[in-house]
């Protein structure tokens, strides 16, 4: 009987076979200590993007890739950190509707509005995805969050309002209804409905329950 025995030796598994005339009598497979490597940190390379599965492939160095899904990684702040450029990219539709509509001139600053919008984008917006990007609190959430809703809710919301409503007093009806339809679509959006007071009772007593266990942690 003719034997011989074969080893393969990888990154992390060492397997042997013992062939007794060309068949696999025994098989053996070895891992060492790092038979399960999950939970491990690993610095590594995203090969390919799954957008339907919403999961990708990453490269960890290992002898096959790595498969991690979205939801693993996108947590709360990175949420957050998204909604800074929604709301950005809502003000900047509603501007460019104004301008697309001759709401506004084609001036560039010649009108208040743009300088409201201007303040969200550049001072508080940028000031919050700094914050965020640093893991800065303080940035992100006073200096950043809360003063993009305030120029956003407070100040361009009503100025828009206010131009539709001059839009229409001049004739210019069908311009005015186009961006006020703009308008309703976003502030009806999951994002915005809060302002409306449109929040479903579920995200409701989520953000109250929130808030309890906020004030409990830091005031203890």
């Amino acid at each position: 009987m003719h034997k011989q025995l074969v080893i393969n030796v990888a990154d992390h598994e060492t397997r042997v076979a013992l062939l007794e005339d060309g068949e696999i009598a025994e098989f053996y497979v070895d891992r060492g200590d790092d038979s399960d490597i999950a939970g491990n940190i690993y610095k590594g390379r995203v090969l390919r993007v799954l957008p339907g599965m919403q999961a990708a492939f990453v490269n960890i160095g290992l002898n096959q890739a790595a498969f991690i899904y979205v939801d693993d990684v996108f947590h709360d702040d990175f949420k957050e950190y998204e909604q800074l450029f929604e709301m950005e990219s809502d003000a900047l539709a509603l501007m460019k509707a104004l301008g697309s509509e001759k709401l506004i001139t084609p001036i560039p600053f010649d009108e208040k509005i743009e300088w409201t919008y201007f303040f969200l984008w550049h001072h508080e917006g940028r000031r919050a995805r700094m914050g965020a990007s640093m893991m800065g609190p303080d940035y992100t959430q006073w200096h950043g969050n809360f003063e993009v809703a305030d120029r956003f809710y407070m100040e361009l919301v009503p100025e828009i309002e206010e131009i539709i409503d001059e839009a229409k007093k001049h004739g210019k009806t069908a311009q005015a209804n186009k961006v006020q339809a703009l308008l309703d679509d976003i502030l009806n959006s999951e994002m915005h409905k809060w302002f409306l007071g449109k929040s479903d009772a579920d995200e409701i007593a989520k953000r109250k329950a929130a808030s309890a266990e906020f004030r409990k942690r830091y005031s203890e």
